[in-house]
């Protein structure tokens, strides 16, 4: 019998991912989160935990905006927590795989064809100048697919 004291250590692929985003001139973690065919924000709860959100989102509210220099193509949303009390602000809402806001008709009104198109994004925290905490999506080039399309003709099919 080994001595615990002598027996060698056991890394596990999660070990080896951590000490390599802490190693100079990595590549930066990648926060991730996608628009689903429904018009929801999905932030996966990895992106979550990695953007070391409060675990108790269910109670917050978060404010949508874009750039004012961004009104004919959207490259990138903002949020920025909002107060509970706030009638204008979103609910982040827990779902199976992370959290959700629902955005659907707003998206649509905006030009961002969710149930075509995959749209996903990249998180970034930011600071405001009143030292407010906030979150900007960039979103990536928009990716049709065929599931989505078809997924629609037949609902046009259906109306």
């Amino acid at each position: 019998m080994i001595p615990t004291s002598y027996a060698p250590t056991v890394h596990t692929p999660d070990d080896i991912r951590l000490t390599q985003r802490n190693l100079p001139g990595s590549r930066p973690v990648c926060i991730a989160g996608y628009i689903s065919r429904t018009g929801k924000l999905v932030l996966p709860r990895k992106s979550v935990e990695q953007l070391k959100l409060d675990v108790n989102l269910l109670s917050v509210r978060m404010k949508v905006g874009v750039s004012a220099e961004e009104r004919q193509k959207i490259d990138t949303l903002y949020l920025v927590p909002a107060g509970s009390s706030i009638a204008d602000a979103f609910t982040v809402i827990q779902a199976a795989k992370g959290y959700t806001i629902e955005l659907g008709k707003i998206l649509l009104e905006e030009g961002i064809m969710y149930t075509t198109t995959k749209y996903t994004f990249t998180i970034e925290p930011f600071l405001l100048e009143d030292g407010m905490g906030g979150y900007e999506l960039r979103l990536h080039e928009p990716i049709p697919k065929l599931f989505y399309i078809w997924s629609a003709f037949k609902a046009l099919q259906r109306q």
